[in-house]
């Protein structure tokens, strides 16, 4: 029968399929797993993980995360409003965390984008 070959084809297709994705694992589990090095690598830094930072605290930390460049004053802004969720000023753990994640991204974006136009 079509069907039921067809059925059990496409069954294996799925297992296979999820056997990969669990081994290279999901979008999601690989955000979990980089928002967690963030936090260890926080909490490693700083034993008092209620701490709070303010500018100049995260400018040397964007520094640190950029070979040492000091960021531009908009880029400084740029991450501390992302990651100041609750507009005090000051960032804790998990907002230092997201920002220190998003100026990540924003440097490999920068040298993406760079290597692109010099090709």
């Amino acid at each position: 029968m079509p069907g039921a070959a067809g059925a059990r084809f496409s069954s294996a297709n799925r297992r296979r399929y999820a056997e990969r994705r669990g081994s290279m694992g999901s979008p999601s589990a690989r955000r979990t797993e980089v928002w967690q090095r963030y936090v260890k690598e926080y909490e490693e830094i700083e034993p008092e993980a209620q701490k709070v930072r303010d500018r100049a605290q995260l400018r040397a930390l964007m520094a640190s995360h950029n070979g040492g460049a000091d960021p531009t004053a908009e880029d400084l802004e740029h991450i501390f409003a992302h990651a100041d969720k609750d507009k005090s000023g000051k960032l804790d753990a998990k907002e230092l965390c997201s920002g220190i994640a998003r100026w990540c991204a924003l440097l490999k974006e920068r040298a993406f984008i760079s290597e692109a136009f010099t090709r």
